[in-house]
């Protein structure tokens, strides 16, 4: 039984060279209405002023945990190994929160005791094509939320998300071998898979911060994705359709990442390693060929033709 000194949620913050954004988003964190929770930082190893900057939020309340740059998966678990909430709030140490955000989600959950997970939507800014605009709008959330339909690309989940911690009981942490990103997505798929429901709150309550050193900018997040749809690839226990979907998403990308790779060999001048990688692309995803083909045609006709013709 939860103590009523215990706070009601536990904000997970995992911060890596974030000195210039984390007073910002703390000051967010601090500045809610609902006021029943504990702010846990993790320094993972960053060579900046992160550390000193969470220092002077400490009298407010702000807990501070450093390690080794170990990655963030491992920085959310071990935040998570010491939190008391019932339930967990992920906050990315450059994003924001409107000062309703755990209010509004805390009523959410607790008027719904059947959802486990409850996102809301956001604004994105910051060097963004997408700055202004909702997340909700550019990556619609389509409810019902199903595993197939996540899987396959029609439902989105935003990581503004607010989680019953009996989720992490139930299905295990965050994965640390996704050191590339992507592992909320994972998360959602395990969650779903358990018989997890996860709603949308379709009203702005956070503000999704993209810039040059962004995660999401920074490293492959295409193939953090595959890994994780690679872990589900022969799952006995998915529904056909859950296992057409995980299956035509994978190869999707991983024709998408084969065209990528051709692309580099090509102004590299390794030519003999771009015709192998393509070719893998229209063997991977024989519907996609045609988007094989139109960019492969633009970029380096006479072997995209080869290729083609290869395949035919």
């Amino acid at each position: 039984m939860r103590r009523s000194s215990e706070p009601r949620v536990s904000v997970v913050i995992p911060a890596y060279n974030a000195q210039d954004f984390i007073a910002e988003t703390l000051e967010s964190a601090l500045d809610q209405s609902f006021r029943s929770f504990e702010i846990i930082v993790v320094d993972d190893g960053s060579t900046d002023g992160t550390a000193a900057v969470v220092e002077r939020y400490r009298d407010r309340g702000v807990i501070l945990l450093k390690q080794t740059n170990f990655g963030l998966p491992a920085s959310r678990n071990r935040a998570l190994s010491v939190a008391q909430g019932e339930y967990v709030a992920p906050l990315d140490s450059d994003d924001l929160w409107e000062s309703t955000y755990l209010e509004r989600m805390t009523e959410f959950l607790d008027a719904n005791p059947e959802v486990s997970i409850a996102f809301s939507d956001q604004l994105f800014f910051g060097n963004s094509k997408f700055s202004g605009r909702r997340y909700q709008e550019v990556y619609p959330p389509s409810p019902p939320i199903t595993f197939a339909k996540l899987a396959g690309g029609s439902s989105n989940i935003s990581l503004s998300a607010t989680l019953r911690r009996e989720v992490f009981t139930r299905i295990g942490l965050f994965d640390e071998e996704m050191t590339e990103g992507a592992e909320d997505f994972d998360l959602w798929l395990r969650a779903l898979h358990a018989g997890c429901r996860i709603e949308p709150v379709p009203c702005v309550l956070a503000h999704y911060r993209r810039h040059v050193d962004s995660l999401s900018n920074s490293k492959p997040v295409e193939k953090a994705v595959l890994y994780a749809l690679g872990k589900w690839r022969g799952e006995k226990s998915l529904t056909p359709p859950e296992r057409e979907a995980v299956e035509t998403t994978y190869l999707r990308i991983q024709a998408y990442l084969d065209v990528r790779e051709a692309i580099g060999h090509t102004h590299t001048g390794d030519y003999a390693l771009a015709l192998a990688a393509l070719r893998r692309a229209c063997e991977y995803n024989p519907k996609w060929r045609y988007r094989v083909a139109q960019l492969g045609l633009a970029v380096w006709p006479g072997l995209t033709r080869v290729v083609l013709r290869g395949v035919n």
